[in-house]
């Protein structure tokens, strides 16, 4: 893992969970993608009324937070509880710089999960 002061803030990933923790994150965004895409097939097969297609927003929005933590080997939760699991328990994070660092990361899985679930909703959204 490269520490803080190795490189700049923008180019350090902190990890704050393990192989095992990473891959039952994308096992959940695939398995909230898949419903998602379900969800979304059936709405515009049934030719439902264009808000109910609001409501494939959470799924996706889910995918992308199992997706975006996976890819940024930062898990939301343990950077609210100030907590890493690489695969050995919880263990606390005490370093400021770190905790800065993972709290970035954090935001970044929010943003870009939201982002992405309102992207793909719109589109949902166009379809006939």
């Amino acid at each position: 893992m490269t520490t803080l002061s190795d490189a700049s803030s923008d180019s350090v990933v902190c990890e704050n969970i393990g192989p095992r923790e990473r891959a039952r994150r994308l096992r959940w965004g695939v398995g909230c993608a898949a419903v998602a895409v379900g969800l979304s097939a059936a709405l515009v097969a049934t030719h439902a009324p264009h808000v109910w297609r609001l409501t494939a927003f959470v799924p996706f929005v889910l995918a992308g937070f199992g997706f975006f933590q996976a890819r940024e080997h930062t898990c939301i939760s343990n950077v609210a509880r100030n907590v890493r699991n690489m695969d050995d328990g919880d263990k606390p994070v005490t370093d400021a710089a770190e905790i800065r660092q993972l709290a970035a990361q954090a935001r970044r899985v929010y943003v870009q999960s939201f982002a992405s679930a309102a992207v793909l909703t719109l589109v949902l959204l166009f379809l006939p």
